[in-house]
């Protein structure tokens, strides 16, 4: 086992490049941080793209009421 302070730094990177992509991790449901960290993204793109439409469709109820009301008051 050497203690060059390169050879180390290699070993540290491998390791980490377990921990994050092939070991999971039971307290992200047995996902690795890799799988974990996507599967978060998708979530909130889900998010993201739902909040949009509930304003589009918002946008579009606001103006229907607006054109009723326009109608009735002519």
């Amino acid at each position: 086992s050497s203690f060059e302070i390169g050879d180390l730094n290699q070993a540290l990177l491998e390791w980490e490049k377990v921990y994050n992509t092939i070991r999971p991790h039971q307290a992200l449901g047995y996902l690795t941080p890799l799988e974990f960290l996507k599967q978060y993204q998708q979530e909130k793109e889900r998010e993201v793209r739902c909040h949009q439409s509930y304003e589009r469709v918002q946008m579009l109820d606001n103006f229907s009421c607006q054109a009723i009301q326009l109608r009735g008051s002519s």
